[in-house]
């Protein structure tokens, strides 16, 4: 995994909420990223204040109709009793939950074949800079 921070930031958050929430989007990537697959996890401040982290991986990427069910309690697409990736399908949806407790939220970018981003953003008001 490649970590990046532009400069030294800081939050007005839960450390250990946020540390939980960057944890599930990271485990995910690496369930979903082939082996020797990289995963990037990139910490820059948004303009006008805010922080964002975002975390790519090389993973199979996720189809448009799922961007939105991937964030609900005990949802995975694969819900058959003989899926590849274990879990409860919880992960995605703590994550979101920290975020928005805080005013911020977790989002994502995907296309399959591609690899998908979440990205973990928070607002101004939340980090102080």
């Amino acid at each position: 995994a490649n970590f990046t921070c532009v400069d030294e930031l800081t939050a007005n958050i839960d450390q250990l909420l946020f540390r939980q929430a960057i944890q599930h989007l990271f485990t995910n990537a690496m369930k979903f990223s082939p082996e020797g697959g990289q995963i990037w996890v990139v910490a820059e401040p948004l303009p006008g204040g805010g922080v964002e982290v975002d975390v790519h991986d090389q993973g199979t990427g996720i189809a448009p109709e799922y961007h939105e069910k991937i964030f609900e309690r005990f949802y995975q697409i694969d819900m058959t009793h003989h899926r590849k990736h274990e879990g409860l399908g919880l992960g995605l949806f703590i994550a979101r939950e920290i975020a928005r407790a805080h005013g911020g939220d977790v989002t994502l970018i995907s296309t399959p074949e591609h690899g998908s981003i979440f990205s973990l953003s928070l607002p101004g008001d939340v980090a102080d800079m």
